[in-house]
Order: C-alpha cells, then structure tokens, then sequence
C-alpha cells in the first residue's frame, strides 16, 4: 500500500517522489523519519548506487529480503569495474533474479521440505516417482504464491533509465518493463493516480525541471486518495551527471518542499474555487433551460396537409376564422 513515482526531465534530469507507508503482512504503518535517516528495511527509497535508486512498494519485508540478497552483487560489479558506471538496466536484472531464487527457496521449504525432499533431490528421485506425483508436485511449485512486490529501479549511467520490475499475479517470475521513452512511471497503489496526472500533464522527458519538480510532488499528493497511501513525502533527485543521488528536502540540500507544498496547496484551492463557479455557473444553464413555460398549442391538420396552429379547444384557428364569419 503506497506510492512510488520517477521521472525524467531536461532530458538527463530524475525526480523521484514516495510517501513513507509500510506494508509487511497484515502490518501498516507510517515511519516518522526523514529518508536520510532510515538505513534498514524501513526505507522506501534506497539509493543502491549513488547514481541508481531503488524504490519499493509491496511487502517491505520481502522487498528487503530481495535486497539483501541484490546488494552484494552490485558492490561486486562495482569492484570489479569502478570505472565504468552500472548500468540501470543491469540493476533490474540483478534484483529480479535475487527475488526468482527467494521465491525458489521458499517453495522448496514450504513443498518439498515436509516430502523430505529437496530441489536435487526431486529431480534425482523422479524415477521412483508415479506420474502423477511429479505433474502435481511441479504445478505447485511453478504456482506457489508470493506476496505482491513492485519497485521501480531508476538511476543514470551513460543516460537516465527508468525501469519497473514487478512480480505477476503474486506469484512467478518478475517482468522487468522499460520506461525511459515514456519519461514516467509509478508503482503501488496510488500508481494510477499519480500516472494520470502525468498524462494530463502531458509530461515527456524533455519537460523543464521546474515543471518536473512541482508535476511529480502534485502527482503523489493526488495520489493520496488511495487507500493506504502515507501523507508524508519523501523526494530525491538525480543528474544530469551520474554519481549525484541526492535526497531533497532534507538539512544541506537548497531544495524546501514545504515551499512546495505551499505552492500545490495554493493549485489546489484555486482548482476547488474554480469548480464551484463552473458548478454555479452550470446550475443557472440548467435552471434556466428547466423554467417551466407557457405550453406549446396543439396543431392539427388542414385540407392541404398543413398543420395550423390551435389554441387547445380542437379546432384550428383557420376554423375559428371561418366559423367566426
């Protein structure tokens, strides 16, 4: 339950925006800390490098798992080519591989475990196995569930790259999606919410900083209306070089948003004032168009297939002319 967004702008530019809601179970709750302060599994956003981001939406503690188990490969690639920036997209495929061999253990312990098995140990024994046996062994462990992750995995090497990994259906394996020529993407629950004021916004990856910065701040509050979606906001920057992951808002960075804040909130009291004067304005259009008038008089057919008015007494009016002389 949560929101993450990320976007590109000036071309080399990332703006990233969560709020701070965890989610671990049947567990909710909204950490009081400022990202810079948060190092463990209570992080929405993690900067893994310091030019690629990690943000998480779903299970935390899963999310963290993945972690732990993502991070020692990617300070290994860093060792072994410090030179050389990591590439995003290498990032992705790191963290959807840590999270297939956690969902793999998992299964085996909850499937296998009981049968005194073990992944070598299926494979070996099949041929003391019926038929039967092995097809529903085998369904269960390409079905077995997991809880619901999505994160976005955002940074810059040789230029910004957004990308989204996310596992299906809470099971299977994680898709990783692209991102950069759409220059947006979010995940979590307020997801929608926040896509569609991008969209309304006609945002691409060439929009100003300026723009960038207010759109991605008034796309999460929007976001709130969702359910389980924090009211706190956390914000970081990246660009246009690589190795400048930076958190906004917080002590050292020239960066306020409570200035904002200001600033949306003033958007949103001005959209509220303009709804009511076009709902005012719509209510008299609709009294007035709804003013009871005076009836329309009936008509009725003349000798030559004419209608002529009548004034409600059946006879037309040519009728009462003639009868009147």
């Amino acid at each position: 339950m949560t929101v993450c967004i990320s976007a590109i702008c000036q071309t080399n530019v990332i703006i990233g925006a969560a709020d701070r809601m965890l989610t671990a179970g049947d567990i909710e709750f909204e950490p009081v800390e400022t990202p810079a302060l948060i190092t463990g599994a209570g992080a929405k956003i993690h900067p893994i490098t310091n030019s690629i981001a990690i943000m998480m939406a779903g299970d935390a503690g899963l999310h963290w798992e993945i972690w732990l188990s993502a991070r020692p490969a990617v300070e290994a690639r860093i060792q072994k080519d410090p030179s050389t920036w990591v590439p995003v997209k290498e990032v992705a495929d790191i963290y959807a591989h840590a999270y297939t061999e956690i969902r793999r253990q998992r299964a085996a312990n909850v499937i296998l475990a009981p049968l005194a098995l073990n992944e070598m140990s299926f494979i070996s024994k099949q041929k003391e196995m019926s038929k039967e046996f092995i097809e529903n062994i085998s369904k269960e462990l390409l079905n077995f569930d997991m809880p619901p992750i999505e994160a976005i995995i955002t940074g810059i090497d040789t230029a910004p790259h957004i990308y989204c990994v996310r596992n299906t259906y809470g099971g299977g394996a994680c898709r990783i999606e692209c991102f950069d020529s759409v220059g947006f993407a979010a995940v979590g629950i307020g997801a929608r919410h926040a896509q569609s004021q991008f969209m309304l916004a006609g945002h691409n990856p060439g929009s100003s900083l300026s723009d960038t910065l207010l759109l991605t701040y008034s796309a999460k509050k929007r976001s709130e209306v969702a359910p389980g979606v924090g009211k706190a906001t956390d914000m970081f920057a990246m660009g246009p070089q690589p190795g400048t992951f930076a958190f906004l808002g917080i002590p050292g960075n020239p960066v306020d948003l409570r200035a904002i804040d200001t600033i949306d909130n003033e958007i949103q009291q001005g959209e509220r004032d303009l709804r009511e004067k076009a709902k005012k304005k719509v209510s008299d259009y609709v009294d007035e168009i709804t003013r009871p008038r005076t009836p329309q008089t009936q008509q009725s057919p003349s000798p030559d297939g004419k209608t002529t008015p009548s004034d409600g007494d059946g006879l037309s009016n040519d009728d009462k002319k003639g009868k009147a002389e």
